[in-house]
């Protein structure tokens, strides 16, 4: 479902209703060419009829902005968008959303569970060590840019074709690229083979050297993912 099919399905009957719902949560904001930004609802007029929120855009800057309810409706992404695999910084998140209790319809990152297959190593090459990486994002503060850059790209999904991820992993311009929704590809400091993440397990190690044919061979205990793997992975790569 594209993004300009989304955002009709309202899920609010007014601005005082998503002020309930979506407060100190985000949502998209979708662009006339498509693209999806990022809205934070951070505040509401006293007469109800207009919501602050701090737009972003994938940038740094962040643009406090008002909504009356006939903006939102037109522009709004209502609901909470699919987790699963994301790109972040050098690496990549695999995202889950913890069970919820409380009537909320936004996306909060609070919510959210995260894991970074490879987060010592990041650490290692790049110097810090984000709680994001390994354990629950953020807390819900927009004007914190890196949350606001988890957000985006939960919004604007980017996968790499298989055979891009793995000349990029080869290459030394990544240390992980995520490539479906449950997938990603990553190198660890600890293994000089290329690994395979299915959601937040490691399940298998790829063989790719530039004279031999690429291969996947899963974790023993993995086997029972091979048809999983077989369909959502490329089918010119055999998986053993």
């Amino acid at each position: 479902m594209n993004p300009a099919q989304l955002h009709t399905l309202i899920d609010c009957e007014s601005l005082r209703d998503f002020w309930q719902y979506y407060r100190h949560q985000y949502f998209g904001l979708i662009n006339p060419g498509g693209t999806i930004d990022v809205g934070y609802l951070a505040d509401m007029s006293g007469d109800g009829r207009v919501i602050y929120i701090g737009k972003f855009d994938g940038k740094t800057a962040i643009k406090p902005i008002a909504l009356s309810w006939d903006n939102l409706k037109e522009q709004g992404l209502f609901g909470i968008p699919a987790l699963g695999t994301i790109k972040f910084g050098p690496s990549y998140l695999y995202l889950s959303a913890h069970a919820r209790r409380e009537s909320i319809k936004g996306l909060a990152l609070s919510r959210v569970d995260s894991t970074c297959p490879n987060y010592q190593f990041v650490f290692g090459v790049y110097g810090k060590n984000k709680p994001q990486y390994q354990k629950g994002l953020g807390g819900g503060h927009y004007s914190d840019v890196e949350e606001l850059k988890t957000a985006y790209q939960i919004y604007n999904k980017h996968y790499f074709d298989w055979d891009v991820a793995v000349d990029q992993l080869m290459n030394g311009e990544r240390l992980g690229c995520p490539i479906s929704k449950h997938c990603g590809l990553f190198l660890d400091q600890d293994n000089p083979d290329i690994q395979l993440t299915y959601k937040q397990k490691k399940v298998a190690k790829v063989l790719s050297r530039r004279d031999v044919e690429t291969e996947i061979i899963l974790h023993d205990s993995f086997k029972n993912l091979g048809p999983i793997l077989s369909y959502l992975l490329p089918h010119h790569v055999p998986i053993r």
